[in-house]
């Protein structure tokens, strides 16, 4: 496995951890978040490089979830 599919797959994890704490939080924000997690995850799994914006989007919804 290459250095970029290992980076890939941890993103991937990231986010989707992220949207399981997401879940259980009612809410239009959580929803926003939910929603670009979703899409960031299909932009992923498209091939698009877009890892570092995928990890400030989950550094952002965990910012927001421990103030919530």
């Amino acid at each position: 496995m290459s250095t970029v599919e290992v980076v890939r797959r941890a993103t991937v994890i990231e986010l989707i951890t992220v949207l399981g704490r997401l879940d259980v939080v009612p809410g239009d924000v959580a929803e926003h978040y939910r929603r670009d997690c979703w899409s960031t995850l299909a932009d992923l799994e498209l091939g698009c490089r877009c890892e570092e914006a995928a990890h400030t989007l989950v550094l952002s919804a965990e910012h927001w979830l421990s103030a919530a």
